[in-house]
């Protein structure tokens, strides 16, 4: 059996995550109530506990708005927990899966997918803090060929907190509905996210991915606008 380590397992990507489990897969769960991810200690703790063959990183500080006014705490869960699990992993063995965002790019190159070598340029403290996240894995793991980075977009799932579900319930009560218009992304569902997760991480212990990719950092979102 593979151990798979899953932080955030509440949200949206963690609970489809275990729905869509391998059956050659044994799951750790970790959610907010029992791991602090303000606590590097704790992060690097819980490796040492489990000794995971992986570890999905779905757990974040999402909330765009509020990273601005609890920058330290979105720096703390979004870039000194997921250095703290790659030190540990490094010292431990294993391999890590970083859940990753299109906010760590700024928005001007229009028109077309960013590739993935694009240069982060973050505009906002929650992107800037994710891609400080993505900076420490890549230095300590991905240099090693021990941790995957996969960046996605506006995640959508039947539970949880999302923007479907936040509009199907304002048309249910009769609302007005009035949604920003300056804003371009791409829904992505936390069900074909999930099975690309197990897929890469499938691939990457047979040894058949990322012979081209150096950087071991990939893009994933649904089809349209």
């Amino acid at each position: 059996m593979l151990k798979v380590l899953i932080t955030g397992s509440n949200g949206q990507l963690g609970r489809t995550l275990i729905q869509k489990k391998p059956g050659y897969v044994h799951i750790f769960e970790v959610n907010r109530k029992s791991l602090d991810l303000n606590n590097s200690n704790a992060c690097k703790e819980v490796i040492r506990t489990f000794k995971p063959d992986w570890t999905i990183n779905c757990g974040a500080f999402t909330n765009v708005e509020n990273a601005e006014q609890n920058k330290d705490e979105a720096f703390k869960v979004n870039f000194e927990a997921p250095k703290a699990f790659a030190e540990e992993i490094k010292d431990q063995g294993g391999k890590l899966l970083q859940i990753s965002t299109d906010f760590v790019f700024d928005g001007k190159f229009r028109n077309n997918p960013y590739p993935t070598e694009y240069p982060r340029s973050p505009n906002c403290i929650y992107g800037l803090s994710k891609a400080k996240g993505e900076e420490a894995v890549e230095k300590i793991l991905c240099r090693i060929n021990r941790a995957i980075i996969l960046r996605t977009s506006w995640l959508i799932s039947p539970f949880g907190k999302n923007f479907v579900l936040k509009m199907l319930d304002l048309h249910s009560k009769g609302n007005d509905i009035n949604v920003v218009s300056d804003q371009i992304g791409v829904p992505t569902s936390t069900f074909s996210l999930a099975e690309v997760c197990w897929q890469i991480i499938n691939f990457k212990n047979q040894s058949l991915l990322f012979k081209q990719n150096d950087n071991n950092v990939f893009h994933w979102s649904d089809n349209g606008v």
